[in-house]
């Protein structure tokens, strides 16, 4: 095997970020007083991330 493909696969992989994403949620939902029906919020954050993978 040529010395560049085993200085190759010896290289660790370090997963490179992408992109970090939000999302809000609304939930509706009902309480026992006035004025019965409110809306709940939630936030939703998530990051992507690229995989490592090795070739044959």
């Amino acid at each position: 095997m040529p010395a560049a493909d085993l200085a190759a696969r010896a290289t660790p992989c370090t997963p490179t970020p992408v992109g970090t994403f939000t999302a809000t949620r609304v939930y509706h939902t009902t309480v026992p007083t006035s004025p019965y029906l409110i809306d709940v919020t939630t936030l939703i954050t998530w990051t992507q991330q690229s995989v490592c993978t090795t070739t044959a």
